[in-house]
């Protein structure tokens, strides 16, 4: 009786090998993903970011169309270094310390799904009705983010 040796199969080093590039293939895979969902968390903070810049910039418009002596008689040197914000419930603007991005700021200067956008408003004077709105946030990187509006209030229709 002959018995053939002729098998048919992997070696053990073979199947090292395939494993090895299989699991590079994955982790460059997860890697790139893993970048681009940063990516589209970043974006959507600072598109979230543009959005409370331009809520406060309509209520500071509507504020000076309704009450247009309110907003004039912000005088840049009577709140702490001239920022303020608005709050949007009652319409009032109430002075702000700082615009930094901590935890330990009023809420009432904040706005975003989850608090996260800290709102300042600095005016560039009552008599160029131009204010500065400056959104910042603690982002998904972990480093502070800004984002800067320059506006010029309308005059009120008559």
């Amino acid at each position: 009786m002959m018995i053939r040796s002729n098998q048919n199969g992997d070696t053990i080093v073979e199947v090292l090998i395939a494993l090895v590039i299989i699991g590079s293939v994955l982790t460059g895979a997860f890697s790139i993903s893993n970048l681009s969902l940063r990516q589209i968390r970043m974006s959507q903070e600072r598109t979230e970011g543009q959005k409370v810049a331009q809520s406060v910039v309509e209520s500071l418009n509507a504020m000076y169309e309704s009450k247009p002596g309110t907003v004039d008689r912000v005088d840049p040197t009577s709140a702490t270094e001239g920022l303020f914000c608005i709050l949007s419930a009652p319409n009032q603007i109430i002075p702000t310390s700082a615009f930094q991005p901590t935890t330990d700021q009023p809420s009432t200067c904040r706005a975003g799904t989850d608090n996260r956008y800290h709102i300042a408003i600095i005016s560039q004077g009552a008599s160029t009705k131009i204010f500065k709105v400056t959104v910042s946030w603690q982002a998904v990187s972990g480093r502070g983010e800004k984002l800067e509006i320059y506006y010029r209030v309308r005059e009120p229709e008559t």
